[in-house]
């Protein structure tokens, strides 16, 4: 059977996913394994292909090149448990050890600027200063209601995340719940938030927290684009969107925050994922701690 139909037949299928998960899905089979894959039966793809798979995903993230071929690996598997494959080829290449990746965060210096501009009231940044101190990913900030801001309690509860689908030709913005039960979460509000989210919630004429002036839902495209004109209007380092999440989980670490709680509230699944994400953090940390010891005790002699 042609590998790439067979692909396809399999998402089709999987009558148990969302639309999100199915337009990803989609979109792998499409972009990533058909250059590899066209016209090439399933029996006949071996290691190789496998490993010319891999390479062909050194531009992307870790993360992004182990979904895309452990996406593989599991329609292989299914191939193989119909015995249209002897063996699965994807068993013999190692993914990439995520934890070796360092996570790209902002210095203290940067995020002094950032503070400073940020103090100024802004609808268009008070998504990149609710990012900044409560470590929220892009998708759960533009599904953000002002439902889900109980000032009173001093809480943000997160229960939706976005993300962009294809339905008909055309990119729409989607909510959906997050993919484990960790995801919902409830994250303290930072008292340096309150005004800016009591002044603007006032204001609102959206059921949306992150809006545009005409008071519309912001895509996450757009919003993206935001933070990259902010960090250049403030002549700071130029990086993605979800390194205001890691320069939170850092800070959080070296001002002294206990793995367990950084891991609910970042919305981990355990605090071991939360361990191996930020152990180069918790090692500099662990350091500094050390020769803090040392000198405490040297003064005291």
């Amino acid at each position: 059977m042609d590998t790439i139909q067979y692909c396809l037949n399999w998402l089709n299928n999987k009558g148990d996913i969302k639309l999100k998960t199915y337009n990803h899905y989609l979109m792998i089979i499409k972009t990533h394994f058909e250059p590899i894959f066209k016209n090439k039966k399933l029996k006949n793809i071996k290691t190789d292909d496998i490993k010319k798979l891999k390479n062909s995903l050194d531009r992307f993230s870790i993360g992004t090149s182990n979904t895309i071929l452990s996406l593989l690996s599991r329609i292989l598997n299914t191939a193989v448990s119909q015995n249209l494959m002897i063996f699965n080829p994807c068993s013999v290449v190692k993914l990439t050890e995520s934890n070796k990746q360092k996570k790209e965060i902002f210095s203290k210096n940067e995020q002094k600027i950032m503070e400073k501009a940020l103090e100024v009231i802004s609808l268009k940044t008070l998504g990149i200063k609710l990012c900044l101190y409560t470590g929220i990913r892009l998708g759960e900030l533009i599904s953000l209601r002002w439902e889900d801001i109980d000032l009173a309690r001093g809480v943000i509860k997160i229960s939706k995340t976005a993300s962009r689908v294809k339905e008909n030709g055309n990119w729409r913005c989607v909510d959906s719940t997050p993919k484990s039960y960790s995801g919902q979460r409830e994250i303290p509000i930072a008292s340096t938030l309150y005004p800016y989210l009591t002044y603007f919630q006032k204001l609102s004429k959206s059921e949306y927290v992150v809006v545009n002036k005409y008071h519309k839902r912001m895509s996450m495209r757009s919003y993206q684009y935001i933070f990259k004109t902010f960090l250049k209007k403030n002549n700071i380092r130029e990086l993605n969107f979800h390194s205001l999440r890691h320069t939170f989980a850092t800070r959080a670490l070296e001002s002294g925050m206990d793995i367990k709680t950084l891991s609910e509230i970042l919305g981990h699944s355990s605090a071991n994922i939360t361990l191996q994400i930020y152990c180069h953090s918790l090692w500099e940390t662990k350091k500094k701690a050390i020769e803090k010891m040392i000198k405490d005790v040297k003064s005291e002699i």
